[in-house]
């Protein structure tokens, strides 16, 4: 008859599976048995830790954006509503996200042309000079909204600032240039630019956009309640739609917009920017982004942006080091 080992008090707290490691091995299991059963229990008792992921700060791979993209689209309760509603912007300089008349250059320019203590006159003339010196290129010269935008595209410094719901646009436009600089690319949901005044997404026949425009042209008063206006408008031009355009409209007087840097999105989503660091991490996101098919020529479908993708898939001088140098060799 076979004896019962006592219960002891030691036994009695030994963890799982250490008395059976610690006992001989049954008479009838061979050693390869006994082991195997070891290994097994030793497994057992092994406590599995898995470190958390570390929040990213910097994109140094397009692995790094879709880890960022995921972030803001999963926690978006918005997601699927038919809209996009994660807008994002790419620069190839660590600045501050500002739209070309709220830029420090151009606001000490304003400052020298403020007449009746109205800071925004400079705005006001060169927009009206605008829609008088283009009035043939218009369709329609009394559509200000319209002219304003054509203004933003053609290089006027305005109060609207280039977004774009595709996210890979926007690291292209933040490692396309400027190596010895780090880029930034910005994220935020479309309808909270703003923590004080939020606003949804609207387009070019919005009240509030069409009376902020108005004022620019010097034909009203400045609108109240000023914020930023997230604006989808008429994708007009080829580019525009390949792109995915979209804008922000910050109104006179608008609070700045104010990211914190890098992370996951909180319950709020508060816009937040991402740091491309400068060197080789540019041009290995430049290669990586031409291998999925983005590029100058994919991005602007015009001739002039066809050869500048030549130029750049073959790693020749830039475009305007060669118009540079035709000038020299012209003046010669």
């Amino acid at each position: 008859m076979t004896q019962v080992e006592p219960l002891t008090a030691e036994r009695a707290i030994a963890p799982a599976g250490k008395d059976l490691l610690n006992s001989p091995p049954r008479q009838q299991s061979s050693n390869a048995e006994t082991k195997g059963h070891k290994l097994l229990h030793e497994k057992q008792l092994q406590v599995k830790f898995t470190p958390m992921p570390l929040e990213i700060t910097e994109i140094r791979s397009l692995r790094n954006l879709i880890t960022v993209v995921n972030d803001w689209e999963l926690c978006n309760p918005e997601r699927g509503a038919g809209t996009h509603w994660i807008w994002y912007r790419g620069q190839p300089v660590e600045n501050d996200a500002v739209p070309g008349a709220e830029r420090p250059d151009f606001v000490a320019r304003a400052k020298e042309y403020q007449a009746h203590r109205n800071p925004f006159y400079l705005e006001q003339i060169i927009n009206a000079e605008f829609r008088r010196s283009g009035a043939s290129f218009f369709m329609d010269d009394t559509d200000l909204v319209r002219i304003y935008l054509l203004a933003q595209h053609y290089g006027l410094p305005t109060r609207l600032m280039d977004w774009t719901t595709n996210p890979l646009a926007a690291l292209f436009f933040t490692v396309c240039e400027k190596d010895n600089d780090n880029g930034k690319l910005f994220v935020a949901k479309s309808n909270r630019f703003s923590e004080t005044s939020p606003r949804f997404p609207t387009n070019e026949r919005n009240r509030e956009v069409i009376a902020t425009v108005k004022f620019l042209f010097q034909g009203g008063k400045k609108p109240d309640n000023p914020g930023i206006i997230p604006l989808h408008p008429a994708l007009r031009f080829p580019r525009m739609m390949r792109q995915g355009s979209c804008f922000t409209l910050h109104m006179p007087d608008a609070q700045p917009l104010k990211f914190i840097e890098g992370g996951k999105p909180d319950g709020f989503q508060f816009p937040r920017s991402y740091l491309i660091p400068k060197g080789s991490c540019k041009k290995d996101l430049r290669d990586e982004l031409r291998r999925m098919g983005v590029t100058w020529a994919a991005l602007f479908p015009e001739l002039d942006y066809v050869t500048k993708e030549i130029r750049a898939s073959f790693n020749l001088e830039p475009i305007t080091e060669a118009f540079k140098k035709a000038a020299i060799t012209t003046d010669n």
